[in-house]
Parts: structure tokens; sequence; C-alpha cells
């Protein structure tokens, strides 16, 4: 039980769950990056999408616009690296200190970026290993890495609001302390 001076926290969750919270939210930034460029160059901000949604969806990846199957490909995405982020909190843990985090993240996210579009599309789907942007992947890859290398700071445990102490102590019929504050 809490005290009147104390502020009650929340339990910090497992560090996989933060990376691949991170892992999942920074596709969506690589995503957003990528589209941004995509318009840039004249191409649909779905480029990128509909280029892995041919894994699934044969003759997608020459798409414009936006279809059911640009969906997959975002899931595709989504999935890939959140996956990524889990894997990498689950691996390095709360082990060592935030700024070497930060540039194990950085290096992590560009190797896969070397891993994926040099070795692995290149043979599994090679329209995207040929079709991809490849200045703005790499950048968006460093987007990742500094995004995902801030997963411990979701880590700490934070204050708990008065509200939901009050609810919860409604909840559980608790009597507040005879004698007043001290």
């Amino acid at each position: 039980m809490c005290h009147a001076t104390e502020v009650p926290s929340t339990p910090p969750i497992p560090g996989w769950v933060a990376g691949l919270a991170r892992g999942v939210t920074g596709a969506g930034w690589m995503m957003g990056w990528l589209g941004i460029v995509s318009t840039w160059r004249g191409r649909s901000f779905w480029a990128a999408e509909n280029l892995m949604a041919g894994a699934f969806y044969p003759g997608t990846g020459w798409r414009d616009d936006f279809a059911y199957s640009t969906l997959a490909g975002l899931a595709v995405y989504v999935a890939i690296y959140g996956a990524l982020g889990g894997l990498f909190a689950a691996v390095v843990g709360a082990r060592v200190g935030s700024h070497r985090v930060r540039l194990l993240a950085l290096g992590v996210a560009l190797a896969w970026y070397v891993v994926a579009y040099k070795l692995i599309y290149r043979h599994a789907l090679p329209l995207v290993a040929f079709e991809y942007a490849e200045t703005p992947t790499l950048i968006a890859h460093f987007i990742f890495g500094l995004w995902l290398g801030r997963y411990p700071k979701w880590l700490e445990a934070r204050p708990v609001s008065p509200e939901t102490v009050v609810e919860s102590a409604l909840a559980e019929q608790v009597e507040p302390p005879a004698g007043g504050a001290e």
C-alpha cells in the first residue's frame, strides 16, 4: 500500500515488448520517409509497400496507387521490423549503457539493411532488390536504428496519475488512512 507522500509507479514492461513497440513504430517512420522520397521522385507514396507486396501478389510491385495488396506489403515491413526490434531488445536487454544501446541499434539496423537488401531480397524478391531506392532506404534504416536505440526509455517506471490511484482504491474499497496527512 502506498503512503500519502509516495508516488506510485507502474511496473516496467518487459524489454522485448519495448523493442517490439519501437520496431513497429520505427517501421512507420521508415515507411513515412520512403513515401515522402517516393513522392519527391514522382512515384506513389506507396511505392515501397507495393514493391514488398510483390512477394504475395505478383505484378503489384509496379502499381502506383494504394490497393488491397499494399496492406500486405505494409504488413511485411511491420512484421519484419517489429520482430527485429523485439529480438534486439531481448538480446541487448538492460546490460549496456544507453549510448551503447543507441550505437548497437544503429549498427543492427544498418547491418540488416545490408543483409536484407544486398543478400536476401536479391534472391528471394528480385523486384524489391532491383527497384528500391538505395540511398533513401539506407537513410530509412538509419532512422529506424535511431528510433530503436531509444527503447530503454520505455522500460523506466512511470508515475501513475492521482485519478488512477483514486479509481483503483475505490475499486478495491480501501479505506483512507485515519488521522489525515502528517
